[in-house]
Parts: C-alpha cells; sequence; structure tokens
C-alpha cells in the first residue's frame, strides 16, 4: 500500500471516478504473474518492472510502457557489513541469497556478475532466502548467504530488523528501467482514453501525496494496516518510495510537467546489460527487443 499509495489515493479521492473509470485492483504474485495475467486478458492496465516486460517481448508477446512509475531500479545486490564484502568481485565463492527462483532480482545478478566475469554454479550460487523476513534475516546472520538481493523494500526490511548492509551495485546501475504503467498492444489501442485517464488520475494523487503527506500516509494505512505495525519500517518503506519516484539529473524540468517520461540511456544501458552472457545464463541476444516499440510517450 506505501510502494502504490498513488493507485490507492486515486481511488480513495474519486480521481478515478473523475475520469470515468471503474477500477478493480488485484494484487498477483510479482512482475511476471502480473505480466502473465495481462497476456491471458485478465487485466488491462498493471505496474510490473522491466525486466518481467522484457522478458514478455522476447517471448513474442507485444506490452505497451506508456507512463514511467518508478525511475531507480528497485532491485540491488547488498552484504551484510561484518562479511567485509564491498563489491561484486568479492562475491566470488559466495552465496548469492533471493527473494525467489522467478524473481526480477535474478537477471540482475547473473548479469552484473557476469560483467565482473563471474560465472553462475560456477564462481558463485544463488539460493532463495525470502522476501525481507525472519528467514532472510537468520540466512543472512547465520552465512547461509554472504549476499543479498531483492527489491529496496525487502532490503528495508532486513536493515530495520538491525542488519547494516553495503549496497555493492556500481552507480551506473541506478537508473536501469524500473516500473511502469504497462499494457498488451490490443488493450492499450481498443481503451486508449482509459489509459490517459488511469495514468492522469494516479499522478494527481502522486502531485497530491506530495503535498501531503501525513495523509497520503493515513490512506496507505486503510489499505495495509499491517505493515504500520511498526511505524520504523513503515517510514523505511515510505522513504524507500520516495526514492524510487526521484528521476536522474537529467529529466530536467517541472517535476509535474514531467511526470511518466521515460528515461531512455537508462533503457538502453539495460538492454546491452541483458545480452552479456548465453542463453543458458538468461541473457536476451542483443537486437531482441527494441525500446522503440515497447516504450511510448505518445499519452503523456
Amino acid at each position: 500500500s506505501i510502494q502504490y499509495h498513488p493507485i490507492h489515493i486515486a481511488e480513495k479521492l474519486g480521481y478515478f471516478e473523475d475520469e470515468g473509470l471503474d477500477v478493480s485492483v488485484e494484487v498477483v504474485d510479482g512482475s511476471s504473474a502480473a505480466m502473465q495475467q495481462l497476456i491471458a486478458g485478465n487485466g488491462d492496465i498493471s505496474l510490473p518492472s522491466a525486466p518481467a516486460v522484457v522478458q514478455s517481448v522476447a517471448q513474442g508477446h507485444e506490452p505497451v510502457w506508456f507512463y514511467t512509475f518508478f525511475y531507480q531500479n528497485v532491485f540491488g545486490i547488498s552484504a551484510p557489513a561484518d562479511t567485509g564484502i564491498t563489491d561484486l568481485e568479492g562475491l566470488k565463492g559466495k552465496t548469492v541469497g533471493i527473494s525467489e527462483p522467478s524473481g526480477g532480482e535474478v537477471p540482475l545478478v547473473r548479469g552484473a556478475l557476469a560483467a565482473v566475469g563471474l560465472a553462475e554454479n560456477k564462481d558463485y550460487k544463488m539460493l532463495a532466502i525470502g522476501e525481507g523476513d525472519a528467514s532472510t534475516f537468520e540466512a543472512l546472520q547465520r552465512g547461509t548467504a554472504q549476499a543479498y538481493s531483492s527489491s529496496v523494500y525487502d532490503v528495508a526490511a532486513v536493515e530495520t530488523a538491525g542488519m547494516e548492509l553495503n549496497p555493492l551495485l556500481p552507480d551506473e546501475f541506478n537508473f536501469m528501467p524500473s516500473q511502469g504503467l504497462v499494457a498488451m498492444r490490443e488493450a492499450y489501442d481498443e481503451k486508449r482514453d482509459a489509459m490517459i485517464g488511469f495514468a492522469r488520475a494516479q499522478a494527481k494523487a502522486k502531485v497530491w501525496a506530495d503535498a501531503n503527506p501525513d495523509a497520503a500516509k493515513a490512506i496507505s494505512k486503510e489499505y495495509g494496516p499491517e505493515l504500520f505495525e511498526d511505524p520504523q519500517l513503515a517510514q523505511s518503506i515510505w522513504d524507500a518510495t520516495q526514492r524510487l519516484f526521484t528521476p536522474p539529473d537529467d529529466l530536467e524540468g517541472d517535476p509535474v510537467e514531467t511526470m511518466g517520461i521515460h528515461y531512455m540511456p537508462g533503457w538502453d544501458f539495460y538492454l546491452e546489460f541483458i545480452s552479456q552472457g548465453t542463453a543458458e545464463e538468461g541473457a536476451i541476444p542483443a537486437g531482441t527487443v527494441d525500446p522503440d516499440e515497447v516504450v511510448t510517450d505518445e499519452l503523456l
């Protein structure tokens, strides 16, 4: 509810209704599942991560990314401070904890470590240790895994629980495409006005939330009260969310006027990055995905 608070606020304050929309929000298990639901025609719009969108293109589908929701990379790689690991090369011979085998962070881990000459199951291995919960903390504390890759929210939960983590990714990874409003081409073409209305409503809600953060948190609490049982955790998730919303300095201009625009250098870097390595390692051959066919600013 904190991560996607503009959508909840748009619903609560009637912004969707103002656009003539009747919106039903459904929760699914991660970005891959979200894309599967879109492909199956069970949803019109979703907020998946870029890896899931790119993977669907590689499989022959036609998603359209029409509004950038988050700018900063939602996934990272960190190591507990007491391991002494300060860079990716330090993961040689180590185990990298991940949320789950199909998590959006997996292509990032493979690609980032391949870039420094480390091969999976030879120089390092991955192990599912959870989504920032007690099992994640325990695995890192006991040394079952010496690093952790997952969303910034899972990392925030581990840090709030009392473990200091050092980020390992170089700065150039910060603005790889993160999450955006996505529809399949058929729905996008048939329901263009609804796409515009949905994006405009949640954009208005984001502006309102920035001007009224305490009230925005109160609405978020209505939708996810369990997140607010630990005030420190709720604040850390809120702060992480605000960082994700922050665009790179290259995108200059009024924050409201630039809402939703795309950072194409980040897309170019990401697509080049994921083409490294072999197909067995999950690499997508260069040229498989044309960002100009996936990402559009025509609705902005």
